[in-house]
């Protein structure tokens, strides 16, 4: 998996989850990609669904449900 330098923020990775046609709903944020690869990996487990994990700063995609790394 390919991630991004984001830390110029203390939270500065982003968890959403994809709804519908709405789009997605953002549901917390992490200081770490391997805290928010945990987060949404449980997340997933209690309340199936798409998630993903983007960096603030960059506003770029970094992580998604489906990635073999978040089963």
């Amino acid at each position: 998996m390919d991630s991004y330098d984001c830390v110029s923020n203390p939270l500065e990775y982003c968890l959403g989850r994809i709804v519908g046609t709405v789009g997605i709903v953002r549901i917390g944020a992490t200081m770490s990609l391997s805290s928010a690869e945990v987060r949404i990996s449980e997340l997933a487990k209690a309340c199936p669904g798409q998630y993903i994990i983007f960096c603030r700063t960059t506003g770029r995609v970094v992580a998604k449900s489906t990635d073999p790394t978040l089963r």
